[in-house]
């Protein structure tokens, strides 16, 4: 009966004196192989002699124990982590002074607030992609994504720029996907913003307690605390 993940193989020399299949008399080979979820391939090894086909099945079993462990992968690289826990990781070691800005100066608090803001955002679309796994094409269609929800073109571009700040703390790592990007991204004055119409300010006015309410009267626009003043009569 055949063992999962294990196959005879013949060597080159068994093959050239007898051909492929029956006939062969040469000592067995067997080939294990285990799958390498991560990086989506089939790990082998072949294994020859009297004992190999046991040899082939202590490999596989320990082998793929070993796929299954956080942070291993086949090529004996530490395995990267999610862009979500990078992105923390990242903020951390900026408020802590650890990662520096371009300029290698502290990262200013005004600054970190934003980058935390756009890194949620990223991450709520791309947070379970591992952090070496993320391409070029995967930051386009984030830009696509974000331009088509109504953000403007000042705040995609501020989106790439956090997402390349936190590619360049992990620069010796892995390779920045957001290097080329620049072409593929809108103009920082393509802006969405726009004044509330008549109807929707009265809207956001009536959604607010009495007391924290603004008075608009003949243009001017009157602030709560004014409302204790005594304004004198028109002419």
């Amino acid at each position: 009966m055949a063992t999962p993940g294990i196959r005879p193989v013949q060597t080159q020399a068994c093959l050239r004196a007898h051909g492929r299949g029956a006939g062969c008399r040469c000592a067995k080979s067997y080939e294990a192989f285990a799958w390498d979820k991560r990086e989506g391939k089939k790990v082998r090894k072949t294994f020859s002699g009297e004992r190999a086909h046991s040899e082939a099945k202590a490999w596989r079993d320990s082998k793929t124990i070993e796929l299954r462990q956080p942070g291993f992968t086949a090529s004996g690289k530490t395995a990267q982590p999610l862009l979500r826990d990078a992105a923390d990781a990242f903020l951390e070691a900026a408020e802590t002074g650890v990662a520096e800005s371009r300029n290698r100066e502290p990262y200013k608090a005004a600054t970190l607030r934003g980058y935390a803001r756009d890194l949620a955002r990223i991450c709520d679309d791309l947070g379970a992609v591992a952090l070496d796994e993320l391409t070029p094409k995967d930051v386009r269609g984030l830009v696509g994504r974000l331009k088509a929800s109504g953000a403007s073109g000042q705040s995609v571009r501020n989106c790439i720029v956090s997402l390349q700040a936190l590619y360049r703390f992990y620069r010796h790592d892995v390779t920045n996907p957001c290097r080329d990007i620049g072409a593929d991204l809108p103009r920082p004055g393509q802006r969405r913003e726009r004044a509330a119409t008549p109807s929707e300010a009265a809207a956001l006015l009536d959604a607010l307690p009495e007391e924290d309410r603004a008075l608009w009267g003949d243009g001017v626009l009157l602030r709560p605390e004014t409302r204790r003043v005594a304004w004198p009569a028109r002419l």
